[in-house]
């Protein structure tokens, strides 16, 4: 069995690739963030800075996800994205949020990680920023996001935010794993410049 099998039986501790956005757009988007929480209960879940999430997978050796943090982002520009639309699906973890069209710098840097670390989850590339995590029904998000798009957060859709910079980010909770925002934490992180 190979090193790479191995990574792809999905073995160990779960961990993200994220791209965070530039200082323009972090202080607002955490404004939203903090505010959707609030509106809708959510502030004892945990509060969680922007990102869109690269990659998501799974290892044994967290030290080979921190080396591969400065290997990404190494001779990368940041990445400007386009907001694509504000939406809202059936999962937990994409209650709402910012819709990016699939840019192909984006996906090369997707296919890299997955080249060297296997795909153990089978991640699927499908960039958007999370605005809320909450258990609500599919009926009520889409009533929030009709809000949303008579909102100043509507101004985002059409334009492009830079992401600057590559986070490197796991949850510290056994047991709640992701679910869990307040244990999340920045193994590493390093500019795109």
């Amino acid at each position: 069995m190979t090193d790479r099998d191995a990574r792809d039986r999905g073995c160990g501790r779960d961990f993200a690739f994220w791209l965070m956005p530039g200082a323009r757009w972090s202080a607002p988007l955490a404004k939203t963030i903090d505010a959707l929480a609030v509106r809708h209960g959510a502030r004892a879940a945990g509060s969680f800075a922007p990102h869109i999430t690269l990659y998501g997978g799974k290892t044994d050796d967290p030290t080979e996800a921190v080396a591969w943090t400065d290997e990404l982002a190494k001779g990368r520009h940041p990445l400007p994205l386009n907001v694509s639309g504000i939406d809202a699906r059936e999962s937990y973890f994409q209650t709402l949020f910012l819709d990016f069209a699939i840019t192909p710098s984006l996906t090369a840097m997707f296919h890299e990680v997955v080249a060297a670390l296997g795909n153990p989850k089978n991640y699927e590339l499908r960039p958007h920023l999370s605005l809320l995590y909450a258990d609500m029904s599919l009926a009520q998000k889409r009533r929030e996001v009709d809000r949303l798009m008579r909102s100043d957060v509507a101004a985002y859709v059409g334009t492009d935010l830079v992401f600057d910079r590559l986070a490197l980010v796991a949850p510290n909770d056994a047991g709640l794993g992701w679910r869990n925002l307040s244990s999340w934490r920045v193994l590493a992180s390093a500019d795109l410049a």
